[in-house]
């Protein structure tokens, strides 16, 4: 037994600052191990207490609320306060048969707040049915939110469980206060845009990543909250300038832009727009409507840091033309991702690539043509040459005169495998490229991937 005793009484001995340094080394996921230190002694549990408890995994919500809902000395609600990501599975999140005590002390905790149905009857039924409706399934992660104040970062796996003819976090949006450290939050739809208003408006929230943003169909008799009187208009429930969020990302979605009007109308200052548009079998869903995308960032010409748009068709000489209306007045503008354009005559790339080039913005340091979301049909070799003729052009453009002063890169990311870039090589022609770009000053990348991480702008 007393070597068994050797690895706790080692570790007690270490100063504290080492022991944390050792626990940084630990699997996030590895909870046992976290469990089992945590159980060993007073100290270890005071130093992995936050470690253990700082993300919600996001299964069975109501035994955690049994726990940090009733009061001291029958439960301990200290525990909440060391939460600081939600992971929320909705198809995990059902609520089970909780103690009559547990939900009066639950329902004693929601008077505290404006929430919807917070009343001891309303609380009951929802937490005690076998079946929660799609109406109540955000309802439970709203009540669950109320009970961890220090939450920074929410991430939503499964919103296709919800009603989504309604807003969503109108709980939240009305205690606001109450999360003064909520700055992220991620949501895997199917979604509707139109949910997430409210939280559009939350003081603190700087960073919002929605997947799979549709406007799919109606359901019949089946009303749309936001339309369902002016006082419930998106552009009326947000207001001018009412959002200080920084970042939107929108990933493989298909959005009707002029939904994304009163979101930009309501931005006091986007640093970050990134959208994916993947069409549906809908024919007018196919394309990305440029010219009200453009109406969307003069709202934020004078903020932007980086934008990426991206489709699933090639980028036409109209679209250029529609983006050349508001990137030349974007003044912070450094980074700029688009699809790579369309090529149709050998004769026609001198005038795309000057046509590129004059609509950029002069404060661009590095701009990418993402392959990433490009149609199979795309690539065949008469392409594969046009776009490397199209680069040298490019090139040779921007070497003409400084109207460019600090752009440094072109990249090239997801650039098709069969186009000659398997892993570690480059395409036919890459380093001759390169020498052109490095001619006048600037760098050429190629990559199969994005350079970038999932939470860069989380990092800053």
């Amino acid at each position: 037994m007393a070597s068994l005793d050797l690895p706790e009484q080692g570790l007690n001995m270490l100063p504290d600052e080492l022991v944390i340094m050792i626990l940084d080394c630990l699997p996030e996921y590895d909870v046992p191990t976290m469990f089992a230190l945590n159980n060993t002694s007073r100290r270890l549990h005071n130093l992995t207490i936050d470690r253990l408890y700082a993300t919600f995994p996001g299964y069975n919500f109501e035994k955690f609320l049994g726990t940090v809902a009733p009061p001291a000395p029958w439960g301990c609600p200290s525990l909440a306060l060391h939460v600081k990501e939600v992971n929320w599975q909705s198809a995990c999140g059902i609520a089970s048969h909780l103690d009559l005590e547990v939900i009066r002390a639950i329902s004693d905790h929601l008077k505290e707040f404006k929430i919807r149905f917070s009343s001891l009857r309303k609380t009951e039924e929802r937490f005690t049915a076998k079946r929660p409706s799609e109406r109540t399934m955000a309802w439970y992660l709203e009540v669950f939110l109320l009970f961890v104040p220090n939450v920074e970062r929410l991430v939503v796996m499964d919103a296709w469980h919800w009603d989504d003819h309604i807003y969503w976090f109108d709980a939240v949006l009305d205690n606001a206060t109450h999360f003064s450290h909520l700055h992220s939050v991620t949501i895997h739809g199917p979604l509707r845009i139109q949910n997430i208003v409210p939280l559009l408006t939350l003081p603190t929230l700087r960073t919002l990543d929605l997947t799979k943003a549709e406007d799919m169909r109606q359901e019949q008799g089946k009303p749309f909250m936001w339309d369902s009187s002016p006082t419930q208009a998106s552009r009326r429930r947000l207001g001018d300038g009412s959002s200080a969020l920084e970042h939107l990302t929108v990933r493989n979605s298909c959005i009707d832009a002029e939904d994304f009007i009163p979101l930009f109308e309501a931005f006091r200052g986007l640093k970050s727009f990134t959208y994916e548009h993947i069409g549906t079998s809908r024919e007018h869903d196919s394309w990305i409507d440029y010219e009200c995308l453009v109406v969307c960032l003069e709202h934020q010409r004078t903020s932007l840091e980086h934008l990426s748009i991206l489709g699933d068709h090639h980028l036409i000489d109209e679209d250029i033309d529609e983006l050349g209306v508001v990137l030349p007045e974007m003044t912070c503008l450094e980074s700029l991702e688009l699809n790579p354009p369309r090529i149709l005559y050998a004769a026609d790339t001198p005038a795309v690539a000057a046509n590129v080039a004059a609509k950029i913005s002069r404060s661009l340091k590095i701009l990418t043509f993402n392959f990433k979301h490009v149609q199979a049909s795309w690539f065949h070799e008469d392409f594969r040459h046009e776009f490397s003729r199209f680069l040298e052009a490019l090139a040779f453009e921007i070497g003409l005169g400084p109207r460019l002063p600090n752009l440094h890169q072109i990249a090239v990311v997801n650039w098709p495998c069969h186009f000659g870039m398997d892993t570690g090589k480059r395409p036919p022609g890459f380093a001759r490229l390169q020498k052109c770009f490095a001619d006048v000053g600037l760098e050429l990348q190629g990559a199969r991937q994005e350079p970038t991480t999932q939470n860069e702008h989380e990092e800053e």
